[in-house]
């Protein structure tokens, strides 16, 4: 079924990093009209671009939100159970509203353990983490609202990277200033599949419009993945974290199992007077386990189906540095002039 012109796209979790870009780019490409739904409005959103807020895990309130939507993009990431809460509500209401698809959000994490080249059949292996086993669960619910007769369509996106990601830009680039990652022998010899923000955009943008795609699973990488150890050596020089030091596995497995309980417990105590980000992030055996990890996501059914483009690690590298050092500048700035404010009052 080809989309309608000016088909309104609901996104949901418009507030997060991947939302509010997906909204941004509806809005931009003209052919559609972009929906943000959020819990609360604390965001500046473009002004041509409409905000609807509600709870997204209650089905009246959603079912409200949904009037006038063709397509919905669930992008929702909380917590495990408030994602498969919202993913509930929103097959139940869909039930009702009829909506022409839905493209949902999932992740590689479904793959848990998996080793080697991973097709959308391959299963998960174990051990599986709270967020993938939620993922597994919304991926489900999916599967049974196409069986009673729904258009959907599922992405499995690898590690999301680019300028304004938190977890696999920002996060990394402080370990590696910081002196706490950098070349990680064999403990960094596993594949770094990533997936640079603009391809997976559109990516989502190609499984709104894409015909006969209806009950897919695609997965969305890098078809081609470094090593971690080559992707975080380069990462270190683009944002200047030089010299890169090499570690030994031995100090790996001590951040990973004694460094970071440590560093969960002081963030906890820490949180409630509002010193928790002072608490340095924690290398958790997880994050351990996934640059040793052996796995690469074959993404030639996206290339088919999707068209689904691939963006050079050297340009994504590139841009997302240079947000890195501005925002590192940016920061250093701000902390300057508060500083000299202070040193002013205290002069008076």
């Amino acid at each position: 079924m080809m989309p309608p012109s000016n088909e309104t796209v609901l996104v949901m979790g418009a507030a997060g990093y991947i939302g509010s870009r997906v909204a941004k780019r509806l809005a931009l490409d003209g052919r559609m009209i972009p929906v943000c739904l959020v819990r609360r409005t604390s965001r500046v959103y473009r002004t041509n671009i409409e905000v609807r807020v509600c709870d997204a895990t209650r089905e009246k309130e959603l079912g409200e939100a949904l009037r006038g939507i063709d397509t919905v993009v669930n992008c929702v990431g909380a917590g495990g159970r408030a994602m498969i809460a919202a993913t509930s509500a929103l097959y139940n209401v869909a039930r009702r509203h009829r909506l022409r698809r839905i493209v949902h959000l999932s992740s590689m994490a479904v793959y848990g353990s998996a080793a080697g080249l991973v097709t959308e059949t391959t299963p998960g292996i174990p051990p599986l983490n709270q967020y993938a086993s939620a993922k597994l669960v919304c991926e489900e619910l999916t599967h049974k609202y196409l069986r009673d007769g729904g258009d959907a369509v599922i992405l499995r996106p690898s590690c999301v990277f680019g300028p304004g990601d938190e977890q696999w830009a920002a996060r990394l680039a402080r370990l590696l200033h910081s002196s706490r990652i950098g070349d990680l022998g064999p403990a960094g010899d596993g594949f770094c599949n990533l997936v640079y923000i603009d391809d997976l955009i559109e990516a989502i943008v190609s499984a709104i419009t894409a015909q006969s795609v209806s009950g897919e699973t695609f997965n969305i990488s890098d078809p081609d993945p470094p090593t971690w150890n080559e992707f975080l050596i380069r990462f270190a020089r683009a944002i200047g974290a030089t010299p890169v030091e090499r570690f030994s596995q031995r100090r790996i497995r001590a951040e990973a199992t004694v460094v970071a309980p440590m560093l969960r417990l002081a963030k906890m105590a820490a949180a409630p007077a509002g010193f928790g980000r002072l608490v340095p992030e924690a290398i958790t055996p997880s994050l351990a386990r996934l640059w040793r990890q052996e796995i690469r996501l074959d993404t030639t059914k996206a290339a088919d189906r999707l068209r689904a483009p691939h963006t050079p690690l050297e340009h994504a590298l590139e841009q997302t540095a240079q947000w890195i050092v501005m925002s590192r500048l940016n920061k250093a700035n701000a902390s300057q002039a508060g500083n000299s404010m202070l040193a002013r009052r205290v002069h008076r």
